[in-house]
Parts: structure tokens; C-alpha cells; sequence
């Protein structure tokens, strides 16, 4: 673990191998260590650094109940990337796929590829025409928001897994790490409307599409399938794979089924 000191923030991250560098961004409700078997495979050709995003490690918290913006986030990986110097490869999953996509909205950071990993901007769900995949995630973000009115926070963390992981997941989680994930809900919260209201068209990443790979599983939920939809619809050039099974904590859960692809991506000349 290193600790970046950039600005008014503290990032903490590793930092493994040499060659070009490779920023990893994990999901909502983990940490940098889901990356453990990709880095493996990626470091002895590459700078693999795995950031730990706000909420995190000891990276720099956000200050409690204030909607956190996604440039919150951003803000780490353009601290890692000025670091590194030089062009930077993005790697991100769910919630550190969103980030890696609000990065390419700007020029603050120089950016060789980017492997977008069950990516969920769910503002792209207001776009007329996707009015499922909006349903479906509001299957979980209405009950996630009544409760986090209230404080109830370890409910909302059964609403959140079982949505993403399956229905039974919380209760066969230990006692543990339900307590680890209900610690994390309020900086989900906050993160929310980030999620859900940014108003950014898919158009956006026109520009980069051609450098991007896409994964998705497919047995993922609706609300990422429609998303994925939507960015192979508007996005042309934009390479894509789909995991056989999985759901959308596939790079968790099957490793050896999405690592391969990012792998081959990275390694294109």
C-alpha cells in the first residue's frame, strides 16, 4: 500500500510491476483488492496501479450526507495519472467504470485504452427508450433511497447485494462482511445521484470509442444490459466481449472469464 499525498487529498493505492501504466478502479461496496489476480497477470509488463476510491482505504473520505459528485472520484485517478506521467490505460468495474468514463470526459488525463467492466452511468437510462432498464434499477434505488432517509442501513445493504449479486446473497454473506458492507452504504448514497442524474449524452465518448472495450456478462442485470445497449447503439468503433456467466460481479466471482479479454486488449499494438 502507498499513500499519494496530490493537492488537499490523500490516495491510497498500489503500485506493482514496470511498463506502461495500467490504473485499475474498483466498484461500489469493494476495494482495490478485487484487482489481486488481474494484477498477477499484468505485472510483469505493465505499472498496474490500483486506486482505492473515497469511502475506501485510507483515501481521503468525503464529508458525510453531501452528494458526492462522480468528480470526486475523478479527481483520484487524475492524482495517479499526473503521478505516473505519461498516457495511462483505465480499467474499471461497475461504479469505477462510470469513473473511468467521466475521465474521458476531460483532457486532464492522457488516456491509451480504457476496458469498461459492467459500467453503470444509469443517467444514460433517462434517454427515451430505455425505460426498462430505468424500472429495473429502480427495483433497488427506491427502497435504497427510503431507507437511507431513514438511517437504516444495513436493510439498504440487503436490497444492494441481493439486486447485484442474487437474491440470497445477503444472507449467506457472514456476519462480518454484512457488517462491512452496511458500513459502506452511506458513501454509496452519497455517490447516488451522481449516478443517476448526471446529464451527459453517450455521445460524449465518441472521441475515445475506438480505444474502449466494453464487458459485460450475460446474465447480467437489465439495467446494465440496456446501458450496454446504448453504447454499442451510439458508440461506433467500440470494442466489445461478454462473459458467458458471471452476473456483474463476474471479475470477482470468475476472474478467469473476464481477465483473458481485458488482457488481450491491453496487449494490442
Amino acid at each position: 500500500m502507498s499513500i499519494l499525498s496530490w493537492r488537499d487529498l490523500e490516495v491510497d493505492y498500489t503500485d506493482n510491476g514496470q511498463g506502461p501504466a495500467v490504473i485499475l478502479i474498483h466498484g461500489g461496496a469493494s476495494n482495490n483488492r478485487q484487482w489481486e489476480p488481474l494484477i498477477d497477470q499484468l505485472q510483469d509488463r505493465y505499472r498496474v496501479l490500483a486506486v482505492n476510491l473515497r469511502g475506501t482505504g485510507k483515501t481521503s473520505t468525503w464529508p458525510p450526507g453531501k452528494p458526492q459528485p462522480l468528480s470526486a472520484q475523478t479527481q483520484l485517478i487524475e492524482a495517479l495519472a499526473e503521478f505516473v506521467g505519461g498516457p495511462v490505460s483505465l480499467v474499471g468495474h461497475s461504479y469505477g467504470g462510470t469513473i473511468a468514463m467521466k475521465v474521458a470526459q476531460t483532457t486532464a488525463v492522457h488516456i491509451s485504452k480504457m476496458i469498461l467492466i459492467e459500467p453503470n452511468p444509469f443517467f444514460l437510462l433517462n434517454r427515451p427508450g430505455y425505460e426498462d432498464g430505468r424500472a429495473d434499477i429502480d427495483i433497488m434505488a427506491e427502497p435504497f433511497q427510503r431507507l437511507a432517509a431513514e438511517d437504516r442501513w444495513s436493510e439498504i445493504g440487503v436490497h444492494f447485494i441481493d439486486y447485484w449479486f442474487g437474491t440470497g446473497s445477503w444472507q449467506a454473506m457472514g456476519e462480518k462482511r454484512r457488517m462491512s458492507i452496511s458500513a459502506m452504504m452511506p458513501t454509496i448514497r452519497s455517490a447516488w445521484d451522481g449516478l443517476m442524474h448526471d446529464p451527459v449524452p453517450i455521445e460524449t465518448w465518441a472521441d475515445i470509442a475506438t480505444r474502449t472495450l466494453l464487458i459485460t456478462s450475460a446474465d447480467t442485470r437489465l439495467s446494465v444490459k440496456c446501458i450496454r445497449d446504448q453504447m454499442r447503439d451510439h458508440l461506433p468503433g467500440l470494442s466489445y466481449a461478454e462473459t458467458p456467466e458471471g452476473g456483474h460481479m463476474a471479475i470477482v466471482s470468475k476472474p478467469d472469464l473476464v481477465n483473458p479479454d481485458i488482457i488481450r486488449f491491453l496487449d494490442q499494438t
